[in-house]
């Protein structure tokens, strides 16, 4: 089984890959500089914010008469309502200046990273063109070229967002380190020794990534990988299955660089009967991620579906090792369709894709980002406040939560009734025509 490598044993290849890029990223000096002017006036900016707030302190509130400012500026002879106004006003002026220099740095490092990805896509694709025709043939040339243009739009999308913005974060950090250092130094290293005890509160999920081209299964990887004392938190991603699988024995297309197929790996603190609640901590924390990322209006189908438009773009399994006592490990897989350009047409009726369902790509990392973001939200709330705070978030979002008409298909018989509810487990409850009402523990709901 893959190892994630070390920084040790990875910084090489990233030196080497680095190498690879440096005539492409010198082209873009002069955006280079400018991005990094515009980030170091942003820090001086953060810095300067304070400033106003010292003067209404010093001059105003009288905590501190004069001050280091007064020997710059004739503050002396403003009276407090001036003194206020001006403060107001360069705040004002400072926050303005900050967010154009932000976006300035933001604008021009996303650039960088889109001009110097395309040029090497368009280099590849000279490179493919200059090959034979039987080497083509051979090596089935057609899944050669999507392949290289999944793994460059992927090569895109960490760049642009998410290292680009790191080395840019990590430059404002250490900008206003120095600046404390060199204000008061005791500060500085008080604000630098909490920096371990934030990093350990903050981090539960994805400390530990698997990342495959191309398996079977990541339900199946985590499950092997949990069984191998794989720690709470770990993350199983690919960029293809070729047997994914659903609820019920059902397979999941899994289009190639597309979608998003994760699998977490839980060693949660939970009863037997609670586990089913993790299958709505996904579906919540999905949700709540395609939302903000494209705005779109998302439906949850109880148990596991995520709809829009009322067609299916998400589905989530829930595997789990246990005791008669307690839980040993859960395995939370989800798959997401999210820049599928077409449906099997054997799906089209009843799935879709949010490139197809709001007519634009989506960032798969940046869904990804917030998925586990909202997934650590919800699964704390889960183990701190109990089932309550799930199942009424759940009653907001849903509109299969309460009133709906649908055909339970269960595992004993078919029927027909209304939705009201879940019940402290998370169990759909369905109030029959003859005003039973009973737990549907799992299969199929279907609106009527």
């Amino acid at each position: 089984m893959a190892r994630p490598q070390t920084l040790q044993q990875s910084l090489p290849g990233l030196l080497r890959v680095v190498g690879r890029f440096r005539f492409y990223i010198f082209k873009e000096l002069p955006l280079i500089a400018g991005s990094l002017l515009a980030l170091f006036a942003g820090i001086g900016l953060r810095l300067l914010e304070p400033w106003p707030l010292q003067i209404v302190i010093d001059h105003v509130i009288g905590l501190e008469p004069g001050g280091w400012l007064a020997g710059l500026l004739p503050l002396d002879a403003l009276d407090p309502v001036a003194l206020l106004t001006l403060s107001a006003l360069s705040l004002v002026v400072i926050a303005g200046l900050r967010a154009l220099a932000d976006y300035g740095h933001t604008v021009g490092f996303a650039l960088i990273g889109n001009r110097v990805t395309t040029q090497v896509r368009n280099k590849l694709y000279r490179h493919l063109q200059l090959l034979s025709l039987s080497f083509h043939t051979q090596a089935r040339g057609g899944d050669l070229v999507v392949r290289v243009i999944g793994d460059v739009n992927m090569l895109r999308d960490v760049a642009v967002t998410a290292l680009l913005p790191l080395i840019a974060n990590m430059l404002i950090l250490v900008g206003m380190l120095a600046f404390m250092f060199w204000l008061q130094w005791e500060l500085a290293l008080v604000a630098m020794a909490t920096v371990p005890l934030f990093w350990l509160l903050t981090l539960r999920f994805s400390r530990r990534i698997h990342h495959f081209f191309r398996i079977d299964s990541t339900n199946n990887v985590a499950l092997a990988l949990a069984a191998d004392g794989e720690p709470h938190g770990a993350l199983v991603l690919a960029e293809e299955q070729t047997a994914g699988r659903g609820r019920l024995g059902r397979s999941w297309y899994s289009e190639k660089a597309s979608g998003i197929y994760l699998s977490l790996i839980l060693r949660p603190q939970l009863a037997v009967q609670q586990a089913p609640l993790l299958t709505l901590v996904a579906g919540l924390a999905a949700r709540d991620a395609v939302v903000e990322a494209t705005g779109l209006a998302v439906d949850i189908r109880w148990p596991n579906d995520l709809l829009v438009n009322g067609k299916k773009f998400c589905g989530i399994l829930t595997e789990m090792q246990a005791e008669a006592d307690r839980v040993r490990h859960v395995v939370v897989g989800i798959g997401v369709n999210v820049n599928h350009t077409r449906i099997p047409a054997e799906l089209e009726s009843i799935a879709t894709s949010l490139q197809l369902a709001g007519g634009r790509p989506c960032s798969r990392l940046e869904l990804v980002a917030g998925l586990l973001r909202a997934f650590d939200g919800y699964y704390n709330s889960l183990l701190n406040d109990g089932a309550a705070p799930l199942i009424a978030r759940f009653g907001e979002v849903s509109s299969y939560a309460q009133g709906k008409r649908v055909r339970v298909t269960a595992p004993r018989e078919e029927f027909i009734g209304t939705t009201a509810g879940l019940d402290s487990m998370g169990c759909l409850l369905i109030r029959r025509d003859d005003g039973e009402v009973v737990p549907v523990l799992a299969g199929d709901i279907r609106e009527t």
